[in-house]
């Protein structure tokens, strides 16, 4: 019989405490519910204010987080037009150049025109660092830097070839296409090299 009485206690305690947790979770309170009933057994006097409205909770709910997807919004649009900017501030003297020209004509003839002025304009930019690392290196050195020179008009040129398949495509649009291709090739060289210069005489 012992055995019985405790296993039934067992039982009811089991039940007690589902029945709680049950009526705590259907009734909405939570912990913030029994906090303000505790609050309220402390200061009986004090008048308790509940909004009723749950359309208005809703509503301040859905506002609160569109304003903040707003602000959010805002914070990454400022961003952006700062980055973009610091890049137009940055911008090579050649690159402002090429902006300049396209900004001032209308057909792809003559965007492709200023494309080639700017292909042309970096391909000077690596004859100028040529000749300034000439100047700050030993002869050996400048050697080795003539011989990859060398290597890097092989890959050029060869890429200049590969490259060029756009043009079949039909459409002016792709000659645009290749040359500014190209002229990132020659780009990526002259900065190499201006980059080289630079460490060299830090």
């Amino acid at each position: 019989m012992k055995y019985i009485k405790i296993s039934y206690n067992k039982k009811m305690k089991k039940i007690i405490v589902t029945t709680l947790l049950v009526s705590v979770l259907t009734c909405g309170c939570g912990l913030k519910g029994v906090s303000q009933s505790k609050t309220a057994l402390q200061n009986p006097d004090q008048e308790e204010v509940v909004n009723e409205n749950p359309i208005e909770q809703t509503n301040q709910g859905v506002n609160s987080g569109v304003n903040l997807g707003v602000n959010k919004e805002k914070d990454l649009a400022s961003q952006k037009t700062e980055e973009l900017k610091n890049d137009l501030e940055n911008l090579h003297p050649i690159d402002k150049a090429k902006r300049d020209c396209v900004a001032k004509v209308y057909s792809t003839h003559d965007m492709n025109e200023c494309g080639y002025k700017a292909m042309d304009s970096w391909f000077k930019e690596i004859d100028k660092y040529l000749g300034l690392l000439k100047t700050v290196t030993s002869e050996e050195e400048y050697s080795d830097i003539l011989k990859a020179q060398e290597k890097w008009k092989e890959y050029q040129e060869a890429e200049f070839v590969a490259i060029s398949i756009i043009i079949n495509k039909q459409g002016t649009i792709y000659q645009t296409i290749t040359l500014g291709e190209k002229e990132f090739i020659v780009k990526q060289r002259a900065l190499a090299l201006k980059n080289l210069y630079e460490y060299w005489i830090e």
